[in-house]
């Protein structure tokens, strides 16, 4: 989740693209507006921006949340124990 006018959001958004192109086709990377999506926000509990929700591809589980602007590295790290 994201907010255009969010400056942290503006940073990973080049962060999100580095990390997909590296981690390929073992996660998709998938951005929703909160301010045109605010039920879906609302649904998925998002408090803070920008906030990354890693579901599981089969279940559609949410089993991982990053709140606050992580850097290419640091994000994959996070992310590899769970894809």
């Amino acid at each position: 989740m994201y907010a255009t006018w969010c400056g942290p959001c503006q940073i990973m958004a080049t962060q999100l693209k580095q990390v997909a192109q590296e981690l390929g086709s073992s996660l998709r990377v998938v951005k929703m507006d909160s301010d045109k999506y605010s039920q879906q926000a609302s649904t998925l509990r998002v408090q803070g921006l920008p906030t990354l929700i890693l579901f599981h591809g089969s279940t559609g589980q949410e089993i991982h949340r990053i709140e606050g602007a992580m850097m290419k590295d640091s994000l994959i790290q996070a992310l590899q124990k769970y894809i």
